[in-house]
């Protein structure tokens, strides 16, 4: 996570960045995630995209699949 708290100890911060909808996929393949437990994930998702801006805190961008 690159949440601001944390930044300063990280030499190197690597940001993947994956499609909402992959990300989505991803979570209703695993098994033990029920829809309640995907909405709370994806709600805290948003938040943390929000606010941390991770993005643009990382020194590298990458695409993930």
């Amino acid at each position: 996570m690159l949440r601001p708290a944390l930044r300063p100890y990280w030499d190197l911060a690597v940001y993947v960045n994956t499609p909402r909808s992959v990300r989505q996929h991803r979570l209703r393949q695993r098994a033990q995630n029920t829809s309640g437990r995907i909405r709370r994930w994806s709600a805290a998702e948003d938040v943390y995209l929000r606010l941390a801006d991770p993005a643009n805190a990382a020194d590298v961008v990458v695409r993930g699949w």
